[in-house]
């Protein structure tokens, strides 16, 4: 089996995608900070299909470039020129890739990886020094997996709504807690202990098919941010 081949086995690349050539950048000071390029092709035969299965044809095409996890000490980088059809309406779509995400700069499995290590309890710093990205790097990842998440996992309609804050770690770095008290069950966050945090963890929860409108009773301290949250809101 030919390098390409092994690679594109490692990568689960499947027709009509293949691996046209690999490139090793070599350091002469570090090996670990070598790079190896991998350039990603499609049969030029192929025919790509839209959503409602319509076969189109290639408008143009966009150079594209992907983070991908380690090969071995090394950094990994895929690189594509991803074709863009026409619609039958005359819109232009990009063809999504199997490897990737539309719109992210890194492979599927690099944003499992991140999110694998962040999920360990290691802080965003500790992780993106580990993989060599920013600590907003990662952090965008799990915020568009969280959400993500929260969209698959539709709430049933709250009755009895629970509202705290607790200390999210040593010193005052609040969240506000919305919780199902019936279904003991979370159903919305808010950075902070104040009112519109409370709204933030509302918004949360109505974007999960929850209804604020339709909460009928709500258990909160009496703190001035909760009450005033609660008499607005609800």
């Amino acid at each position: 089996m030919i390098p390409e081949e092994l690679f594109a086995a490692a990568l689960g690349l499947q027709s009509p995608w293949f691996i046209d050539r690999i490139e090793f950048e070599h350091n002469e000071q570090s090996v670990v900070l070598s790079k190896l390029h991998l350039h990603i092709m499609y049969d030029p035969g192929h025919v790509f299909k839209n959503d409602s299965g319509k076969e189109c044809t290639v408008y143009d095409r966009v150079e594209r470039k992907w983070r991908h996890v380690n090969f071995f000490q090394h950094e990994c980088y895929l690189y594509a020129r991803v074709p863009r059809i026409k619609q039958p309406d005359g819109s232009v779509t990009t063809v999504e890739v199997p490897w990737s995400r539309p719109g992210s700069s890194f492979t599927l499995m690099m944003e499992a990886y991140c999110m694998a290590i962040a999920s360990s309890g290691m802080s965003l710093p500790k992780v993106g020094k580990l993989v060599g990205l920013e600590s907003r790097v990662i952090g965008r990842m799990i915020d568009y997996a969280v959400e993500r998440g929260l969209q698959r996992s539709p709430l049933q309609q709250v009755k009895q709504l629970s509202i705290d804050e607790t200390s999210s770690k040593k010193g005052h770095n609040y969240v506000t807690i919305l919780s199902d008290a019936k279904a003991k069950k979370v159903v919305g966050i808010g950075i902070g202990k104040n009112k519109e945090a409370v709204q933030s963890g509302i918004q949360e929860m109505e974007a999960r098919g929850s209804k604020a409108s339709k909460v009928k009773e709500v258990a909160i301290d009496l703190s001035p941010a909760f009450t005033s949250a609660a008499l607005e809101y609800f």
